[in-house]
């Protein structure tokens, strides 16, 4: 499945941690910086076995977060905690027998682990959690998911506007072409949530939105065509969502002026989720009105409800117009997204995994 994503700027979160070696001395370098791995090179040490004569043993975070701990003497952070997209990272040394020097090595994978035990390396326990693989724009990879957030310029302070992010990060995931199949009932979609930092009143809320017709650019949605139907993640609209770490429906629809206009179900609010908790989540909204999403953990529902909001849906009240519940644009095309809204204020990372789309009859 191919996921369309917008970019904000050109400064990657993530930064290559790249390592070189030098055979003679039998030492490894390790840099997150091109000047300095390329001085290395000049000086011996281009003796890996790749073509590049570089190596890459993950990726780690440019910017200081709530479960990053600065790594070696580089600038960047690694991840003291696990998150979807990471891997222990091992670290290894030897000792040179005849000039007492120590060399270290570090690896995410057990084969090199076993390879350089065979070599006389002994082990030195995990320094933390890094990024296995990276998007071609240093971000981090997830198969068949995506990650969004915020990196804020200044801290508590509404990261709105052109310059809200001095960090590159996705707005969000948007199918713009998903054909309704005929005769179906309804649509579902699901995936896996996690986050340690993406759940507070400070870091906003993500809309994941069905059967609509939304066109966003970097940060606002433009309301031309402003349709759908799901929920929302984090804290918008509902008094009892003082924490923002709740789940509520949320409906959007046109209205006669240039941004659309949203109703939050508040009647329809999960119980709060917990800070580095891997949730299975499902919506499904169905033609004739009713939606239905379910919160499980470990293959157990936690919290389920649905509701029929195609009243609600039509009747928002005001001055805005009537609009029917959505049977998807020109009765055919009926995308979804999972988009972040630019309501944030420190610094955040969700990650969205397995994601699933899917029509039933």
């Amino acid at each position: 499945m191919a996921f369309a994503g917008l970019a904000l700027n050109e400064k990657p979160v993530l930064a290559p941690l790249m390592y070189v070696y030098d055979a003679q001395t039998e030492d490894y370098f390790y840099s997150t910086s091109w000047d300095e791995i390329d001085l290395f090179m000049e000086n011996g040490y281009d003796d890996l076995p790749t073509p590049e004569k570089i190596g890459i043993a993950g990726y780690l975070d440019k910017t200081s977060q709530t479960n990053t701990i600065p790594f070696l003497t580089t600038t960047e952070h690694i991840l003291s905690k696990w998150v979807p997209g990471s891997k222990p990272l091992y670290r290894l040394t030897y000792t040179n027998i005849f000039t007492g020097e120590l060399t270290y090595f570090y690896t995410t994978f057990e084969q090199e682990v076993l390879t350089h035990l065979a070599r006389g390396y002994v082990r030195d326990g995990f320094v933390g959690y890094i990024y296995e693989f990276a998007t071609t724009n240093n971000l981090p990879y997830l198969e068949n998911g995506r990650v969004l957030g915020r990196r804020c310029l200044i801290q508590n302070f509404y990261c709105g506007g052109e310059t809200y992010r001095d960090y590159f990060f996705e707005q969000g995931i948007n199918i713009p072409t998903l054909i309704k199949p005929g005769s179906t009932n309804y649509h579902q979609l699901s995936f896996d949530f996690t986050t340690w930092d993406g759940l507070g009143v400070d870091t906003g809320h993500s809309a994941i939105m069905l059967r609509n017709y939304i066109h966003y650019d970097q940060q606002d949605i433009l309301a031309t065509r402003f349709e759908g139907v799901g929920i929302i993640i984090g804290a918008y609209g509902c008094a009892a969502n003082t924490g923002g770490d709740r789940i509520t429906v949320e409906l959007w629809r046109p209205d006669t002026g240039s941004n659309g206009q949203a109703y939050v179900d508040c009647e329809m609010l999960s119980p709060p989720l917990q800070k580095g908790v891997k949730y299975r989540i499902l919506v499904r909204s169905h033609n004739n009105g009713m939606i239905y999403y379910s919160i499980s953990h470990k293959n157990k529902i936690i919290f389920e409800i649905s509701k029929n909001i195609k009243g609600l849906f039509e009747n928002m009240g005001g001055t805005h117009r009537s609009f029917p519940h959505p049977q998807g644009f020109k009765g055919k095309y009926t995308n979804y997204s999972i988009l972040h809204a630019g309501d944030a204020r420190i610094d955040f990372t969700q990650y969205y995994e397995n994601i699933e789309s899917r029509w039933f009859y």
